[in-house]
């Protein structure tokens, strides 16, 4: 899966691998934005993270309160005034709107620039959007590990370990995995010249 494309009411967001890193678009009703983050910034840690503005959500609950009070007086005939109650409904309606529009289920991926990499967890589904994050995972490792994990003849051998735990630091590999690059690049593979006995 290369591509990843996010809909929030007028909020559209737009996700490609490529070769070198990650175009990200977003768009909006009065912006666009468009970047390609190279995949040396784009980090392995994933936070999940959910969050609603309880104030809102809280006032939007008192309006409903007072909404079905309101709707009792007016079936009961104690009061006759439509008014006020179409304005508390239209106020609870605005304020739940508000609530929904405030609700975030995402999912953020460190990067450098910007800080993290912002995706809906659920658009167009959980699973597609997992399924693209793994894909982004992996491809950031397999490019990182290929670009600076390789034995280079050219470079000395303290840079090249350097690297090496550059990849460690930032968590592409894991302990097995380094000892395993540092070993192949300490012990290169000898093969031997000559007759065999």
């Amino acid at each position: 899966m290369n591509k990843l494309i996010q809909r929030k009411l007028f909020l559209k967001r737009e996700f490609e691998l490529s070769d070198k890193g990650l175009k990200y678009k977003v768009r909006n009703l009065s912006s666009y934005f468009e970047v390609e983050i190279p995949y040396e910034e784009i980090g392995i840690k994933r936070i999940d993270q959910k969050a609603t503005n309880n104030t809102l959500l809280i006032f939007s609950c008192f309006l409903f309160i007072v909404l079905i009070s309101k709707i009792y007086f007016l079936a009961t005939e104690q009061h006759n005034d439509y008014t006020v109650t179409l304005v508390i409904l239209f106020g609870f309606l605005f304020v739940l709107l508000l609530t929904y529009l405030g609700y975030k289920d995402i999912v953020l991926i460190e990067a450098q620039n910007p800080s993290f990499i912002e995706f809906f967890a659920n658009r167009p589904s959980k699973e597609v959007v997992e399924k693209f994050i793994s894909e982004l995972k992996s491809r950031t490792k397999g490019y990182l590990i290929n670009k600076y994990a390789e034995r280079d003849s050219k470079i000395s051998i303290e840079n090249q370990l350097h690297k090496i735990n550059w990849l460690k630091d930032r968590n592409v590999i894991d302990e097995k995995e380094y000892e395993e690059l540092t070993n192949k690049l300490i012990k290169p593979d000898i093969k031997s010249i000559g007759f065999k006995k």
